[in-house]
């Protein structure tokens, strides 16, 4: 079985990259009756770019300390 890391030592507290996190899971947290954001919205919020938004998912799925889930514009599963 795979050991993840904990969050404390995948983020990057004090830069700029450590910044950008911090604002993404903010804007993550300010809507907590959403289970799923679409990158647009998460993009929006944060002010960040989607390319950037998609980087952070990434980042921390590849930790295993994320869900994702890919929908088309009707919400609809892609997997």
């Amino acid at each position: 079985m795979k050991r993840y890391r904990k969050w404390i030592n995948v983020y990057p507290q004090g830069t700029k990259e450590g910044d950008e996190e911090q604002r993404f899971f903010i804007s993550l947290a300010r809507h907590p009756k959403y289970e799923w954001r679409s990158l647009a919205a998460v993009a929006k919020e944060s002010g960040l770019d989607k390319k950037r938004v998609e980087q952070i998912i990434q980042k921390y799925h590849k930790e295993g300390q994320s869900r994702t889930s890919f929908v088309d514009g009707y919400g609809r599963n892609m997997r």
